[in-house]
């Protein structure tokens, strides 16, 4: 049991070691996201939008989280169709948001933005052309996301500063856009609710609770790989329970220490030979009874 015990507590501090690196991701992203740029997010876009189909659809699980704030600023957690991680990414707008409210009720919004995600192996920041529309503010809305530029190994810097090369205006509309771009990266929201806000004290709160979980599984750890408290295991007849036993010096077999000691282990047998007798200093020598 110790043994399985000292498993179940490796195989969960590799799992928070994977938990706690995600997170960091997250919490950095998170910092980025929370900064302002000096154009306003649209009202109609706004929110934690629920997306239920991308044309990368075959890449990730649906439906998941794109959050639009209202500052400039948006995020997405993306489960990917492997299983095996989640791509959780920020972007901003780097141009002033363009928005045009038709008479019917649709809207449609573009600006020029750039984004940077993680797991990428490249590392990389992207600048897009990027539409937002809808019919109305209860319809799903529709992203159309056309890349500009790709700029490798760049996603440590600020976008604002990888951008500047490659800023340009970007073409009127969607349709004109597609022209010019070819196929774009799609994703449809179905609703944009109202972001959730935790309490200002949550997440400090939660970040020293787990550091004490932390510290608490590194000392069960350290105490499986010491080594100490050799298990040996005893049944019990009448109770059928197992007991830690302290470990026994092993029996010595060396000669008895007395003659007499010898008498009493070799009954129905020749004990001592008449050498042996004159060896062990034996008054008489032992005949078979």
């Amino acid at each position: 049991m110790p043994s399985l015990l000292c498993a179940v507590l490796q195989s969960a501090a590799l799992l928070w070691v994977r938990v706690l690196s995600d997170s960091t991701q997250e919490a950095l992203l998170h910092a980025e996201s929370t900064k302002s740029t000096p154009w306003r997010t649209p009202s109609y876009l706004v929110g934690d939008c629920n997306t239920v189909w991308t044309s990368a659809f075959v890449s990730y699980k649906l439906p998941y989280t794109v959050q639009f704030g209202d500052s400039g600023y948006y995020k997405w957690w993306s489960p990917l169709a492997s299983g095996t991680d989640t791509e959780i990414g920020v972007g901003m707008l780097l141009s002033p948001p363009n928005t045009v409210y038709k008479t019917d009720g649709s809207w449609e919004t573009h600006y020029f933005g750039a984004n940077h995600f993680r797991p990428d192996a490249s590392n990389s920041t992207n600048c897009c052309c990027e539409y937002v529309g809808g019919e109305g503010p209860d319809h799903p809305r529709v992203l159309a996301d056309y890349f500009v530029a790709k700029v490798p190994h760049s996603s440590h810097r600020p976008m604002a500063e990888v951008y500047r090369p490659y800023l340009r205006e970007c073409p009127t509309s969607n349709a004109t856009a597609f022209q010019l771009f070819g196929k774009p990266f799609i994703e449809i929201y179905d609703t944009c609710r109202p972001v959730v806000a935790w309490p200002a004290y949550f997440k400090p709160l939660l970040f020293s609770l787990a550091f004490i979980l932390f510290i608490a599984v590194g000392r069960l750890l350290q105490y499986c790989r010491s080594g100490r408290g050799k298990v040996v295991m005893e049944d019990d007849a009448e109770s059928g329970a197992y007991h830690v036993m302290p470990e026994e010096a092993p029996p010595s077999f060396g000669a008895p220490d007395s003659c007499e000691e010898a008498r009493q282990e070799s009954q129905g047998s020749t004990v001592c030979s008449v050498s042996e007798s004159v060896s062990m200093g034996c008054s008489g020598s032992f005949t078979q009874k």
